[in-house]
């Protein structure tokens, strides 16, 4: 028997739940009975909201990439960044930050092997994140910061840049590598070197005499 959960409360409550087995263990551990258990619910709770396994993580994922647009629109608007290249910086700025604050979410997001990639509403989040890069790399292509045909290129590199980053932060594989152990400078450096190679920054040099 449910008990302990108003209306609605449960669905949040199992994602929170899964939130903290996959901190602990990984998705691949996951188990629904566990969750159950865990929640104080029925055996038979979980697969009642989720179906099954693939569903419960395919939902995680979902909320994921709503986390991740919004993060990424808190730090466009938190940086008031004003120009494409700008916005690429605050994209990748935002994308690390969400990486590093939801850990379990970013473990399972792109593991496509363990979601269902047929849901509508997992795609839908999924492609407007994708979208909003694409978009912000398409303004530097149109304002004539960068040719057109290097639109998806550019895009690619810039994801998996940061998301690389983010992965080795997650992972500890960097932390004994480095001095600086604040993950939000790093992101700002890698950003801004990835930005300034792709659109170098316009700079006045004098003539040399004679020159």
């Amino acid at each position: 028997m449910e008990r302990g959960y108003h209306h609605g409360d449960l669905r949040k409550a199992l994602l929170e739940g899964v939130v903290e087995m996959i901190r602990e263990h990984g998705p691949l551990a996951l188990s629904l009975r566990e969750l159950a258990r865990r929640s104080r619910v029925s055996h038979a709770a979980p697969a009642h909201h989720f179906r099954n396994k693939r569903g419960l993580l395919t939902a995680l994922a979902t909320e994921g990439f709503e986390r991740l647009g919004r993060s990424i629109l808190d730090e466009l608007e938190r940086s008031g960044a004003a120009t494409g290249p700008k916005q690429l910086g605050a994209i990748g700025r935002g994308y690390v930050r969400f990486a590093r604050e939801n850990p379990s979410h970013f473990a399972v997001m792109f593991r496509v092997e363990l979601l269902d990639e047929s849901d509508a509403a997992f795609m839908a989040t999924a492609d407007a994140c994708f979208g909003l890069l694409m978009a912000t790399v398409q303004r530097c292509a149109t304002d004539g910061l960068l040719p057109p045909q290097e639109v998806e290129t550019v895009a690619i590199g810039a994801w998996s840049l940061v998301h690389g980053f983010a992965a080795l932060w997650n992972d500890g594989r960097l932390l004994d590598r480095v001095e600086d152990g604040d993950p939000d400078r790093w992101a700002e450096r890698i950003c801004r070197l990835f930005v300034d190679a792709v659109f170098p920054p316009q700079r006045t040099t004098a003539s040399p005499e004679g020159g």
